[in-house]
């Protein structure tokens, strides 16, 4: 009938990062980091990221920052 689950969520488009990063072992929460940190650079699909290898490390390790960051807190407040 042309319907969807969720129309609000939009067409897909794009890699689903979090699950390929899920399926390589990061944790999940990172995982939805990174892949965020991914879109909100402009990569979306393989294509963009073997275009912009560079971008897509530093939203690697921005998505890593975040958890290192939650580390140290975790260990300044013991």
């Amino acid at each position: 009938t042309g319907a969807y689950d969720d129309p609000a969520s939009g067409i897909p488009y794009g890699e689903p990062w979090q699950e390929l990063l899920v399926e390589g072992g990061v944790r999940e929460k990172t995982a939805w980091e990174i892949a965020n940190e991914l879109r909100r650079t402009g990569i979306w699909t393989l294509t963009d990221l073997q275009t912009n290898a560079q971008t897509a490390l530093a939203a690697f390790q921005r998505g890593y920052g975040m958890d290192v960051q939650r580390l140290r807190e975790a260990a300044r407040s013991r």
